[in-house]
């Protein structure tokens, strides 16, 4: 007789999450996965780092378990291409869980970059010294005008600082030339713009105000001296926003050529649990490394949730 007791059905859960954590690790444990990490990533990026961080938002999100590995890998690859760390702390990247529009019953992970992310992007091109969002809330002293000499002027109130109050988001960035630029948002035009986003429900209804903080960076980096990979960038975010998965060409070609040396297993669901204790160890992570560096761990049983 089959035990269906609620702590029975829970421990199943549990144990299936597991498995699919430990599907996860195998497929970043690749060598190949590794080699290619090396391969398209930026300097300053740790691919250790980087891939233990997506292992610390699979615990966070569970659904990011639900989407295809070669999804996954697209976004790992795109995040080290960028130089942008997927950290909901850090709010430069985040993976987003999405159902596939043109593969029924599929779920895609997804690259959104965060405002954060934006900030640092307009950075990287050594124009721009400054580079900030705020919203602005209700009892605020907040004026704004316009003409030949524009001003902005900012006064914190003291009532309360919620996504529900927010009346305006604006972006000013400083030059190193010495020029300052901003622009404003108010709420239609926030909302406006979230109108238009893919299942906005997701990113839109978790950080409304991050969400509103990279609509006006977004904006204002239309107007500010870019390099070629940041404009692309930011191109790229818009088209996400709006449902439309096209990836940045380098990672693409190496995400399809790495998936194409995965197991056929990798894209497949694990059996349901049988209704016994187990425990499932994760496979052994190969070793990939630069010259004179260390084995890369990617165990998740010692990831601190305060990694990113």
């Amino acid at each position: 007789m089959t035990d269906n007791t609620p702590a029975r059905r829970e421990s199943s859960v549990a144990t299936l999450a597991k498995q699919k954590r430990a599907k996860l690790k195998a497929m970043l444990s690749m060598e190949s996965v590794q080699a290619g990490l090396i391969e398209v990533a930026r300097e300053e990026i740790d691919p250790q780092r980087m891939m233990r961080m997506v292992m610390v938002a699979a615990i966070k999100n569970p659904e990011i378990l639900e989407c295809t590995a070669e999804s996954v890998l697209r976004v790992l690859m795109e995040c080290a291409e960028l130089g942008l760390e997927p950290s909901s702390i850090r709010q430069e990247a985040h993976i987003i869980p999405y159902k596939s529009s043109s593969r029924a019953g599929i779920t895609e992970a997804t690259l959104q970059i965060g405002y954060k992310g934006v900030e640092k992007l307009v950075r990287r091109s050594g124009f721009v010294d400054v580079i900030n969002a705020v919203c602005v809330h209700d009892g605020d002293l907040f004026e704004v005008e316009l003409g030949l000499n524009p001003t902005l002027k900012h006064l914190m109130g003291t009532g309360p600082r919620q996504d529900s109050t927010i009346t305006h988001v604006y972006a000013y960035a400083k030059l190193s030339n010495g020029a300052k630029k901003f622009e404003v948002l108010d709420r239609g035009e926030i909302n406006k713009i979230r109108g238009c986003a893919y299942e906005r429900s997701k990113p839109w209804e978790q950080w409304y105000g991050e969400m509103a903080k990279k609509s006006a960076i977004k904006r204002l980096a239309k107007h500010l001296p870019m390099d070629d990979q940041g404009s692309a960038a930011i191109a790229l975010s818009e088209r996400r926003e709006i449902g439309d998965n096209t990836p940045l060409v380098d990672s693409d070609v190496l995400a399809d050529r790495i998936s194409a040396q995965m197991p056929a297993s990798a894209e497949q669901e694990p059996p349901p649990p049988e209704p016994v204790d187990c425990e499932v160890e994760a496979p052994p992570a190969e070793e990939w490394r630069r010259d004179g560096e260390e084995p890369f761990d990617i165990s998740d049983d010692d990831i601190p949730m305060d990694e990113e």
